[in-house]
């Protein structure tokens, strides 16, 4: 990012990398450290038609004015890892139908101090019947830099765009929000296009344990939390999700 003041808050972030040649693309985290410190993850790709896609890695030292963006070591890129990507570690992953996801600081009290970093990505299906969509996998980190799956199993099956884990002091438990497909949503009075997906945004929740499956999947349709309405247009899509925890509610 170039330089910035308090008198010139305009901010300019330049993508040169060959990582990022292609796009910086759908799916991004701010993630305040402390005072001073901000993580910005955000989502590469490069290759033919998008082929390769990582979760890179930006930092300020000075509360979001500028930003950094540190030779990691930490995943490989056209044979080298100087650079500053997060996941997936290996460039073979990286073009295996992994995308980015949300990047959150848990403040879980009970949460290990190896997993105070939690991150939703999309990567490999499991065992979910249409074979062209990924699954959710969790990963943590103890630093926001290092990272690694935290089941041997994905925590939801089947999805394509960001989904989003909080931990909810005020309730002392976790909540995803998921995207939901559904090809004939009650939502709609009339008939959308069968090619065209009806995506949606779910609410799950999980109390206290992660351990896979979490309970929803992209069909489910009775925890809709936002949607569109009948007087929308007939194919209507809410595609990337984001929440956040609003402190002191």
């Amino acid at each position: 990012m170039s330089a910035c003041t308090r008198r010139n808050p305009l901010k300019r972030y330049v993508f040169s990398e060959p990582w990022e040649a292609d796009a910086v693309y759908a799916f991004h985290s701010v993630v305040q450290v402390n005072r001073s410190t901000v993580f910005l993850y955000y989502d590469v790709t490069s290759g033919p038609a998008m082929s390769v896609r990582y979760t890179a890695l930006a930092i300020s030292q000075d509360a979001g004015l500028s930003f950094a963006k540190p030779r990691l070591g930490l995943c490989e890129f056209n044979g080298s890892r100087d650079n500053n990507l997060v996941w997936p570690l290996t460039q073979a992953e990286a073009s295996s139908n992994s995308y980015p996801g949300a990047a959150f600081l848990d403040s879980n009290p009970a949460s290990p101090p190896d997993q105070r970093f939690k991150m939703t990505v999309g990567g490999p299906p499991g065992s979910h019947p249409d074979g062209g969509y990924g699954s959710v996998w969790l990963l943590c980190s103890a630093d926001g830099l290092r990272w690694r799956r935290m089941h041997s199993q994905p925590v939801v099956e089947g999805s394509d765009t960001q989904n989003v884990l909080v931990f909810n002091p005020s309730q002392g438990r976790y909540t995803g929000y998921i995207r939901i497909d559904d090809a004939s949503p009650p939502e709609h009075n009339r008939t959308c296009p069968a090619q065209v997906d009806q995506r949606r945004i779910g609410r799950c929740e999980l109390g206290l344990d992660l351990s896979p499956p979490w309970p929803c999947r992209m069909e489910t349709t009775d925890a809709t939390v936002l949607s569109f309405e009948s007087d929308d247009d007939v194919c209507a899509d809410i595609y990337t999700s984001a929440a956040t925890v609003y402190h002191g509610a």
